[in-house]
Order: structure tokens, then sequence, then C-alpha cells
């Protein structure tokens, strides 16, 4: 039987929610300002929670960084609105502002902007993220390109939305394999390929039995996702597994509702962390990782 090495996580829910106090408390003086550097704050001591052999990760990023990011995302937002309004102004001149053709042509274009968007953020904050993040002083990179990502989500959610979810069994695996085969550590890079994909009956009968159970049929699915997707990553001679039970999970997610609403929502941060300790602590890295070296890239 091949060794496996746990990942730990060990944040304090205390400390998180004196975090999250502090920010609130200096946003006031700050007038908000310092909401970048109190996420920055966060990230890093939930980053830092985690561990592998003994060995904490780490995380680089700045506040100011975030606050730079923002402010291109504002920028990015107002030129993508100002250049829909000009598009959208000739499209009345051609077809008539009560045309069926620019109603449905209006809609369509700003599903299109906003999602191409969404996309390109999510993807821009992914590889800042993974940059400046690191473990036994080596980072993390996430590589590719910031086009195939959003040609790839955007498929990803449009197919889904049209076939009500009936092949999210095959588009979100095609979503984390770029993901993943685009992610490295040092020089060296992660791998994953689905050699077959059992998923198809597994995700029809949870979306057809979602409303009788309530929506645990997908947690089931979610279980199973799970485990197929670390089933089939590597990274060098190493390989990964999931261990989250359905009941687990279901437990899980159930006491988390009951946590936020009780509370009237004061329980998200502790919802969050068992979240967090969940998901990392379910997996496992399966080979010698003694026997592994790892080589710092040059930049």
């Amino acid at each position: 039987m091949e060794k496996t090495t746990p990942i730990k996580f060990d944040a304090s829910v205390g400390h998180l929610y004196w975090l999250i106090i502090k920010m609130m408390l200096l946003n006031i003086v700050t007038l908000g300002l310092y909401t970048f550097w109190g996420y920055s704050n966060i990230r890093a001591y939930l980053t830092q929670s985690i561990s592998i052999k003994d060995s904490r990760y780490c995380y680089h990023g700045t506040g100011s960084d975030i606050l730079i990011g923002f402010i291109k995302i504002i920028a990015g937002s107002i030129v993508l609105t100002l250049l829909e309004v000009i598009i959208l102004k000739a499209g009345t001149h051609l077809i008539g502002w009560a045309s069926d053709w620019y109603i449905i042509s209006n809609f369509i274009l700003n599903y299109i902007v906003v999602l191409g968007f969404l996309s390109y953020v999510l993807w821009r904050t992914s590889t800042y993220k993974m940059s400046h993040t690191s473990w036994r002083g080596v980072r993390y990179r996430l590589g590719g390109k910031a086009w195939d990502f959003i040609i790839i989500a955007s498929k990803t959610i449009i197919l889904n939305i049209i076939t009500f979810g009936f092949i999210a069994h095959k588009t979100m695996p095609a979503l984390y394999a770029y993901i993943f085969n685009n992610l490295h550590f040092g020089n060296q890079s992660y791998r994953l390929h689905f050699r077959e994909n059992p998923l198809m009956w597994s995700n029809i009968i949870s979306i057809i039995l979602f409303v009788p159970t309530l929506g645990l049929s997908r947690v089931w699915y979610t279980t199973k996702f799970r485990h197929y997707l670390y089933g089939n990553l590597e990274f060098m001679d190493l390989k990964f597994k999931n261990t989250i039970t359905f009941a687990d999970l279901a437990k899980l997610y159930i006491t988390n509702i009951l946590i936020i609403l009780i509370t009237l929502g004061l329980g998200l941060p502790w919802a969050i962390h068992r979240s967090i300790k969940s998901y990392m602590e379910s997996i496992e890295i399966v080979g010698n990782m003694e026997k592994t070296r790892f080589i710092q890239m040059g930049n």
C-alpha cells in the first residue's frame, strides 16, 4: 500500500473573527479603504494555516496589489460599458430601438460582455493568487492564456444553462483540466487527464432527484465528482485522492446552513472556516514525498 500524506488546516475561528472585526473597525476610520489590506490579511492567515508535512503555505500578496487590481477592474468595466453604449446606439440607427432584433441583440451583447468580463477577472485573480502562494519557498504559477480560459469558462456556463446541467459531467472536467494542466509548482506542472468518465448517470440522476431530495442528490454527485477529479490528478510521481464521503459532506452543508440561519448571518465566517477545513483535510497525497524534488523557477 502506497504511503499517503494528509493536508492539515489549523486556522482558529476566533482569530478569523478578530481579523474580520479589525477590518470592519478600520474600514470605518479609512472610509472603506482598508478593505483591500484586510482581505489580504485574511487570505494570508488562511493560507498559512494550511500545511503539508509540518511545512506551512505562505501568501505573499499585498493590499496595495488588490487595490490596484480593483481599480483596473473598475476602469475595464467603464470602458466596456462605453463601448457597449456606442454599439447599441449604432444599432438603434440600423434596426430601430423597438425592433425585436434590437431587444434580442441587446440581451445577447449584455450577456456576452458580462460573462466574458467576469471570466477574465476570475482568471486574473487566480493567476495572481497562485503566483503569490508558496510552499517551502517554492511558488506556484498558473499559466495558460486568459482568452482560452474565457472561451472555456463561458462555453461551460452557457452549455450548463442551456442543458440544465445535464452535460456538466463533461463540461466541468474540461474546465478543471485546463486549469490544472496549466498549474505549475516550481518548474514542474500538474497533470489532469481523464481516461474515462463514469459520471454521466450520476449527474443525470442527481438532477432528476434534486427537488425530492431537497438538493442532497447534488451533494452526492459532488462527492463522486471530487473523487473522480483528484483520482486523476498527478504531480511528478505523486498522485492524489479525496476521502470525503456523502454523509460527511451532507452533514457539513446542512450544519453550515443552520449555523448561518440561527446566527442571522453572523456565523458565516465560521461556516466558511468549516468548509475550508473539510475540503483541505479530505485531500491526501499518494506517494513518497521525500523522493520528490522541487526546483524553483528562475522568475
